[in-house]
């Protein structure tokens, strides 16, 4: 058992490492229009669909920290959310549905337009009128555009990561 939480701990953590890198340099091939996905955010969805609810709840309070940081904003807000998404996530595929890639996007995209939404909102409330339509043309949709396109290859690589520990006997 601890040789297999190693393993993930240790994989997740380098493909953690390398999507944080992606997602905060300035000149990351991420970066298109502007805009980064949220590379943190379909990471803890990846991972949630793979593990447990404790371990996918703790894995997304990393990721939501490590958001919070590449976001700049107030440390806390993203890391409650991931945690909590990653949480019931994790349970709501272990009860009430199967866990497929249409899923998946479907979450992600979702989640993707809450924290975008939230975030307008949060910046509204701080800094004064901001334009919707705007915001909304200039960084929400290219947001969730690039999260959309992202999220195949994240869940593609944590899939590819867990069976090969499978074939490999370290996990069951």
């Amino acid at each position: 058992m601890a040789r297999a939480l190693r393993y993930k701990c240790i994989g997740y953590g380098v493909m953690v490492l390398f999507c944080y890198l992606l997602q905060t340099a300035s000149s990351s091939p991420a970066r298109t229009l502007g805009q980064v996905p949220e590379l943190m955010l379909l990471m803890t969805l990846a991972v949630s669909f793979r593990e447990s609810e404790v371990f996918a709840g703790w894995f997304g309070l990393i990721c939501g920290f490590l958001s919070d940081l590449a976001a700049g904003g107030s440390v806390g807000l993203r890391a409650v959310f991931f945690m909590f998404l990653a949480y019931f996530l994790a349970v709501a595929l272990q009860t009430l549905f199967r866990p497929l890639f249409l899923s998946y996007v479907g979450i992600a995209l979702t989640a993707s337009a809450l924290i975008s939404v939230a975030e307008y909102l949060f910046y509204i409330l701080l800094h004064g009128q901001i334009d919707f339509v705007s915001a909304l043309v200039h960084t929400m949709l290219p947001r969730l555009f690039l999260t959309g396109v992202w999220s195949y290859v994240i869940y593609y690589v944590v899939y590819r990561y867990n069976l090969s520990l499978q074939r490999k006997g370290v996990i069951y």
